[in-house]
């Protein structure tokens, strides 16, 4: 048996059916959220012509770049765990009879476990 799947394009503005070679994509950002359109080629020519008017004289919101220092122990252990959590983790396993040393890593397994336990806290 064989399947054939057809992709049909149709435009977002007029709602009629568009050819592969004839359909234009247009990615808009307004009130914070981003939209990307399918358009004809002459809908897109319309569209553009619209926003290059609106937005000639607008202000350009540039990305801002941030950088986030994070501490050495939390951006070493590779688990995404603070070193809290990764003293409260290590506290709990070895409670719960797990092998797991006082110090280094502990395996990604017994991790789960304990994030699937609900993250507790060590009784002792």
């Amino acid at each position: 048996m064989a399947i054939i799947t057809k992709t049909i394009y149709v435009s977002d503005v007029s709602g009629d059916q568009v050819e592969e070679k004839d359909l234009a994509r247009a990615e808009v950002t307004w009130k914070g959220r981003s939209y990307n359109l399918a358009l004809t080629k002459d809908e897109y020519k319309r569209v553009e012509e619209y926003l290059d008017d609106l937005v000639q004289e607008a202000e350009v919101d540039e990305p801002q770049v941030s950088v986030t220092r994070r501490s050495r122990a939390a951006s070493s252990s590779g688990s995404g765990l603070s070193s809290e959590e990764l003293a409260q983790c290590r506290a709990w396993l070895q409670e719960q009879g797990e092998k797991v040393a006082d110090r280094g890593r502990i395996a990604a397994d017994l991790i789960k476990k304990w994030t699937d336990a609900g993250k507790p806290e060590a009784r002792g």
